[in-house]
């Protein structure tokens, strides 16, 4: 499934200061991976804007959706770029898959991590066999901060099978990601076959409103070997 890139990774760690999130919806598997394919590919060729960090490609198991995760060190390292080299880059993606439909970045940060396969302060997406990304929306800040503590309470369950937990906030208030990296189907499969009563603040996370959960695996990733700025 996966396409290996060249290595670049900077082994030094450095927090994540912004995440962004965004799905282009594509239609089928051939023009998922065409633009996969076409976006980390603008991405490899240098030189990297100030403050980029990582980007990684998550296909969704049904063909549907590419979904972009993204990691700055700020957000207006991100801005600048998005004024200066962003429409370019956006140009030669369409250019090769027309009718992208991208319903919009969303602007995180990172609330908390669980596992012994998570990193902190940094995603890194590449030894998942299989991701699950959930969205709840939440009325506000304060409805945002009280699902944020019922899924962090939930997560601290050890789950077999699952390596890495990551939960994350959207900077406008109204919004939870949580992404959970599995070893395998098998491991994924087997939590959501436990009984409700099982998991802890189900009723919680469920009650918030607009959860959506979708299936991912890992394509690309492209991380400069040095981080500008």
């Amino acid at each position: 499934m996966t396409t290996t890139v060249p290595e670049r990774r900077d082994e030094t760690p450095r927090e994540a200061g912004t995440i962004l999130i965004s799905p282009w919806i594509v239609g089928t598997p051939p023009r998922q991976r065409a633009a996969a394919d076409s976006l980390i590919g603008e991405w490899e060729r240098p030189p990297w804007p100030a403050g980029f960090q990582a980007l990684t490609c998550l296909l969704s198991v049904d063909g549907t959706t590419v979904l972009n995760y993204a990691q700055w060190r700020s957000d207006a390292d991100h801005l600048e770029f998005v004024r200066t080299r962003r429409p370019a880059m956006v140009r030669g993606i369409d250019e090769d898959v027309p009718d992208i439909e991208r319903p919009g970045v969303v602007r995180y940060r990172l609330h908390g991590v669980v596992g012994a396969g998570a990193a902190a302060g940094r995603v890194d997406h590449r030894a998942a066999a299989v991701i699950e990304i959930s969205t709840a929306d939440t009325e506000d800040a304060e409805a945002q901060a009280r699902l944020l503590t019922a899924w962090a309470g939930a997560a601290a369950r050890p789950v077999a099978g699952r390596t890495a937990f990551y939960l994350h906030r959207s900077v406008d208030g109204t919004r939870v990601l949580a992404c959970s990296h599995f070893s395998d189907e098998a491991a994924r499969d087997a939590l959501h076959a436990e009984p409700r009563a099982a998991l802890p603040a189900v009723d919680a996370i469920e009650g918030a409103g607009g959860l959506r959960t979708a299936v991912f695996r890992w394509y690309r990733e492209v991380v400069p070997s040095e981080l500008p700025g």
